[in-house]
């Protein structure tokens, strides 16, 4: 995999007023600045299920806060597996209509999938409108860049 290859879609889903909603806005902006022709960026702040459209034929990385019931702030999953995706849907929570994992499921019923993907959720606990970042969120962030420009250069190929 190449960084230069412009096949690659960075989405960042979340809600930049609610907390640690905003990760994924945030990754992608950040991720943006650093390596613009490294792929197209795309911020999803509602229903997840417009990504069935943009996906198809690409290599996606979905960056998204997540709510667990043993709610660890700031740590990071990583799904890169319809199998994993599986495992994850009873674990993780959206605060979106439809979210990352269900719009996964729906584009695979729909035979309408990406090329390849991987899905960065980070575990969030500060949801309120007008609440800042927490700061595990935020400590997480670079790991979560290193963790993209990885996978994308082709460093990093498999997650367990």
């Amino acid at each position: 995999m190449n960084g230069s290859n412009r096949n690659w879609l960075i989405v960042g889903v979340g809600n930049e007023f609610r907390g640690d909603d905003a990760i994924g806005i945030d990754m992608v902006q950040r991720l943006q600045q650093h390596r613009l022709s490294a792929a197209t960026y795309l911020i999803v702040q509602r229903d997840a299920s417009s990504l069935i459209d943009q996906w198809e034929g690409k290599n996606i990385i979905v960056i998204d806060a997540v709510c667990s019931k043993n709610t660890k702030t700031g740590r990071i999953h990583l799904i890169d597996s319809f199998e994993k995706l599986t495992s994850y849907r009873e674990k993780l929570y959206s605060t979106h209509g439809i979210g990352v994992v269900q719009a996964f499921e729906l584009g695979k019923q729909l035979g309408r999938i990406p090329a390849s993907f991987l899905v960065i959720g980070v575990e969030g606990e500060n949801w309120g409108t007008g609440e800042q970042m927490s700061e595990n969120v935020r400590n997480a962030i670079p790991e979560v860049e290193q963790m993209v420009w990885g996978y994308i250069d082709g460093k990093i190929t498999h997650f367990t």
